[in-house]
């Protein structure tokens, strides 16, 4: 008699193996990536970074190890190294550089309370920017959600699934040296959450996705912005407020900035590639006679 197939059992979480976010080296001999597994002891998902050759003659390696979640490997402009972001909940995240050939020891760039993520290095191998949320200490430090004072929240969107309040703890954008010769620095301020950064070819701009305008908690409108990645200047807005922008790519030669979005209050939403003239404003949609969701081909 034939063995009664059984299903999934609770166990079996703990043999599912999650791979993504791929990254190739700059000579496409190398692709970095992140598996993720599962320590049911912990009750924790546990993230390395592994290593493999794109031609497949050797056989991927573990590139990080221990017990935290390390994720978003980033390779230097010449492949020496690899920045990565980890992240422990008892001891915040940190953001490193290691040589991908082993012949040193890791950097510690950055630490963070909030996760650290959104990597990018300068087109010189010389800084890294990266985002993080700036928490206030006196209310997010060591005390308790429940032992905290009350507070009024004048925004209709001050919290998300996964990330709890948002309203206080406002996404910016930093850069490091990558020779860890000096502290972060935040090149943004203020209410705003910051996303999607991204060098200019000369290493002079970081454009990035920002709402800032006036209604932004109730139209869902976000904004391609750009700021001098020395902070010598406030950022500056390069589009037309009334579009969901996202996603920013320089062009090679950095006239243009290629984007997803997609129109506010159109159903069902489907993400479209576009392209936004940095000089004057112009934005063309390429993808208007897709009938699909451009984002998750990208």
């Amino acid at each position: 008699m034939a063995a009664k197939k059984q299903g999934m059992q609770p166990a079996d979480i703990g043999l599912l193996v999650h791979v993504d976010d791929p990254r190739v080296s700059p000579n496409a001999s190398t692709v970095a990536y992140v598996v993720t597994t599962v320590d049911l002891d912990a009750n924790e998902y546990v993230s390395r970074i592994w290593l493999a050759a794109v031609d497949g003659s050797t056989a991927p390696r573990p590139f990080t190890s221990g017990a935290s979640r390390d994720k978003t490997p980033r390779w230097s402009p010449d492949g020496s190294r690899l920045a990565f972001a980890t992240h422990r909940e008892d001891q915040g995240s940190q953001l490193f550089v290691l040589p991908v050939d082993g012949g040193g020891e890791a950097v510690c760039l950055a630490s963070s309370p909030e996760e650290i993520d959104d990597l990018a290095w300068s087109p010189k191998g010389d800084a890294i920017a990266f985002g993080a949320r700036d928490r206030d200490e006196n209310r997010y430090g060591k005390a308790k959600p429940k032992d905290q004072p009350p507070r009024r929240i004048t925004h209709l969107y001050y919290r998300a699934d996964g990330n709890g309040f948002v309203v206080d703890r406002p996404r910016r954008i930093f850069t490091v040296p990558a020779d860890a010769t000096a502290k972060p620095v935040a090149l943004t301020d203020g209410q705003w959450g910051d996303t999607g950064l991204t060098w200019s070819p000369d290493g002079r701009w970081i454009a990035f996705a920002s709402a800032r305008h006036d209604t932004w908690d109730i139209d869902r409108c976000v904004d391609l912005w750009r700021v001098r990645s020395d902070g010598s200047a406030p950022a500056e807005q390069l589009t037309e407020t009334g579009f969901n922008f996202g996603r920013p790519s320089y062009s090679p030669d950095g006239a243009d900035l290629a984007f997803v979005g997609a129109p506010v209050g159109v159903l069902p939403v489907n993400g479209q590639v576009g392209v936004l003239e940095v000089s004057t404003g112009d934005v063309t949609i390429l993808t208007t006679a897709l009938d699909r969701h451009c984002l998750p081909y990208l």
